[in-house]
């Protein structure tokens, strides 16, 4: 998605369903249609390309397992979006394509330096989970007891040496942090290592919206003074984001893969690659 695309979207910082203005510029913007199908044509391109690698990952680390994991789930919630855009909830798929943003900025985190340890604490969070879980039964459930495993002891153990039950990576504001990261290996032209600022101050926070239920994403759900509440009152005005949460679709995994297949040391489907980008720029006009 381009910073021009994101730029014609007014209503983002206009806020108009509440100041009740309804002037041209409000009105919905003709677009290509959505082909839900056909994103998921390419979903269904890179689970063979995956499946066809025949990979047995090495049972003495976790990287590839951790990895391969990561891009099955972000393929399956691409095809989850798909879904919500053919049953007409735009805004909620767009809500959901967070979570592919989310675990693109997991894998660029991995790929980019120190990937084993990274990996490894990204595993040994689950240890993390299991605490609370622990911890939530004896303050709700006193009288309930748990059957805990042999490996308890030593998944508390674990659990300790993480300072939040939040925070995989072990620092406070994990999304931005792991975003802004230089770059190890690709520089931009004025030979500065890249980061995903870009991505964490528009997609991300964008999409946050849709996840947090804040003021923006009640937009379509509100009506003005004076006029009779019905269910989804204005529901057409977030016809758009069905087009953007293909667009991020096709984005995040085609990013994905190239953080995920140069932290294995595999070749990227470049083929693949190139036509996600190709219809994601068709996407992207306006007619």
């Amino acid at each position: 998605m381009a910073a021009a695309d994101f730029c014609s979207q007014g209503g983002e910082v206009q806020g108009d369903v509440w100041e009740l203005k309804r002037g041209s510029y409000n009105q919905p913007m003709p677009v290509l249609r959505p082909n839900a199908n056909g994103v998921r044509k390419q979903i269904s391109r890179l689970e063979r390309h995956l499946n066809g690698l025949r990979m047995i990952p090495a049972t003495g680390a976790l990287r590839n397992r951790i990895i391969l994991a990561l891009l099955s789930k972000a393929l399956t919630v691409g095809r989850a979006i798909c879904a919500l855009v053919e049953a007409v909830f735009p805004a909620e798929a767009f809500g959901m394509s967070r979570t592919l943003i989310d675990i693109f900025f997991c894998v660029r985190y991995m790929s980019n330096k120190d990937t084993e340890e990274r990996a490894t604490a990204y595993a040994q969070y689950a240890a993390r989970i299991q605490q609370e879980w622990v911890s939530i039964n004896d303050k709700y459930f006193p009288d309930r007891p748990l059957r805990l495993s042999s490996f308890h002891e030593e998944a508390m153990q674990i659990a300790a040496t993480f300072k939040s039950r939040h925070q995989w990576t072990g620092y406070g504001g994990q999304a931005k942090m792991m975003a802004l990261e230089p770059d190890s290996f690709e520089r931009n032209e004025q030979g500065e290592p890249i980061t995903g600022e870009f991505d964490y101050d528009i997609h991300y926070s964008w999409t946050s919206h849709f996840v947090h239920a804040t003021v923006k994403a009640i937009e379509a759900h509100a009506v003005a003074p004076g006029e009779v509440f019905r269910i989804r009152a204005k529901i057409s005005e977030e016809n758009d984001y069905s087009r953007l949460s293909l667009i991020n679709v096709l984005a995040y995994l085609n990013r994905t893969f190239i953080q995920a297949c140069h932290a294995m040391h595999e070749d990227q489907p470049e083929t693949i690659l190139q036509d996600m980008l190709k219809m994601m720029k068709k996407f992207g006009k306006k007619k």
